[in-house]
């Protein structure tokens, strides 16, 4: 029975010593550190890139505890400014997603300048809408968030402005230019071209003599609308009665009917 009770003991010893060996080698295999975790963020060229155009930045991180064994890292300026974070695993050496806001340095702009302007001279998608893109001056930036440069060529009230991505992730990056967007400063949001297409033609609603006189004296409001057919209808309120009517072209240049109360 004593011997019988020993063999327990030793096998239970030997099962505890076992468990404890395994446990310990999966803790040595799973610690990491924070630095283990920053460094996996850094690994990201992005972040590698951006903190190098900066003499002084910050970098804290720590571990979220979820079931996915995710750090997540956070980047400031020296002014505490967020620059960006990463969610990171630092035993796959992983990144999940992140974000970085990094601007280009004036000596990235400076190399990226000759780049953009060759571009746009031979791109036939500029040439498409401007003859001679090398007779405009030009102005360039980068979008960090995006991950483009953005150009701006000044033609006056016809200006222009290019998205272009190069391939690769940084600034530095100046291999395989593509256009990812054109746009056009000077078009107006609908609604800015709304409020004044309404206030043009009450103007020319109300150099209608018969209107102007009726109105004459009294305070007014409008209501414009725009029908179907394109036709713009305008009316003078007094209140809530009506005092005139006008119906304009859908081009708002010729008064296509028009009545006045009494």
């Amino acid at each position: 029975m004593k011997r019988l009770f020993h063999r327990a003991l030793a096998l239970m010893l030997v099962l505890i010593v076992s468990s404890f060996a395994h446990n310990a080698a999966l803790m040595a295999q799973s610690v990491v550190s924070e630095q283990d975790a920053i460094d996996t963020a850094l690994s990201n060229p992005i972040f590698a890139s951006g903190l190098a155009q900066l003499e002084d930045w910050r970098v804290e991180a720590y571990d979220t505890g979820n079931a996915y064994h995710v750090w997540r890292v956070q980047f400031w300026d020296s002014e505490g400014e967020d620059l960006g974070w990463a969610d990171v695993n630092p035993e796959t050496r992983r990144i999940y997603s992140f974000e970085a806001h990094f601007g280009a340095s004036e000596a990235q702009k400076d190399r990226a300048y000759d780049s953009l302007r060759e571009f746009l001279n031979t791109s036939p998608d500029v040439l498409e809408l401007v003859e001679d893109p090398s007779a405009h001056d030009i102005w360039v930036d980068y979008d960090g968030w995006n991950r483009w440069w953005g150009v701006y060529m000044d033609m006056g009230e016809e200006s222009l402005f290019f998205a272009i991505r190069f391939e690769g992730p940084t600034p530095d990056d100046l291999i395989n230019p593509q256009i990812v967007g054109v746009y056009f400063p000077n078009v107006l949001s609908y609604e800015e071209w709304q409020s004044m297409a309404q206030s043009a033609a009450v103007a020319l609603a109300f150099r209608t003599q018969a209107v102007s006189d009726t109105l004459a004296g009294k305070t007014w409001t409008t209501e414009v609308e725009q029908a179907d057919d394109g036709l713009w209808h305008i009316t003078f309120l007094e209140g809530e009665t009506a005092l005139a009517e006008v119906i304009l072209d859908s081009a708002m240049q010729t008064v296509v009917d028009y009545s006045v109360s009494g």
